[in-house]
């Protein structure tokens, strides 16, 4: 039986993850630190936004690739994206 091409999923969907998880990351640093009362888990959360990304992006990554997803590559390209961002944000912070 043929798979149809709808079923993998699509690169926007894949990208739309991606900045959906990025802004999901950002809500939770925020309660972290509305929980702790500790501003010093912001400045942290924020300069390795990117590094943190890693922990989740990268097994959600292997999983779509192994599917054959275009979506795959839509999450790649948003975490690269919100990396970039975080990058250019932690060295204006700096």
């Amino acid at each position: 039986m043929r798979e149809d091409a709808s079923d993998k999923g699509s690169f926007g969907n894949g990208f739309a993850l991606g900045i959906g998880l990025g802004v999901v990351q950002t809500f939770v640093t925020w309660c972290i630190v509305w929980a702790t009362n500790n501003l010093q888990v912001i400045v942290v959360g924020m300069m390795f936004f990117g590094l943190i990304q890693l922990i989740y992006v990268v097994p959600l990554y292997v999983f779509l690739r192994r599917r054959e997803s275009p979506a795959a590559i839509g999450l790649a390209i948003a975490a690269c994206l919100i990396a970039l961002i975080s990058v250019s944000c932690a060295k204006i912070m700096r």
